[in-house]
């Protein structure tokens, strides 16, 4: 499955865990762990959105960040910069 975050980064992944190391590996977050870096996107997302996003496991948390607007499903073949309309 593609994935795309606010920030119009794509992310390939085969499961909710793959995707969150994913995601912890392109951020510039000092996290030691996936699950450390859970809860820092988390209390991002939090005070962003209003949305609690929950960090008992990469399943649930992807889909609160999809709920919250922080991620969204994207198309195959999608390029990983959304092209310009002029």
């Amino acid at each position: 499955m593609r994935y795309r975050t606010q920030g119009d980064q794509v992310h390939e992944a085969a499961s909710p865990e793959e995707l969150v190391s994913e995601m912890h590996d392109a951020s510039y977050a000092r996290c030691a762990s996936d699950a450390e870096f859970m809860a820092e996107m988390a209390q991002r997302g939090k005070l962003q959105t209003g949305v609690t996003i929950r960090t008992d496991d990469a399943k649930v948390f992807v889909a609160d960040l999809i709920a919250a607007g922080l991620l969204k499903e994207a198309e195959e073949g999608e390029d990983e910069q959304p092209k310009k309309t002029s």
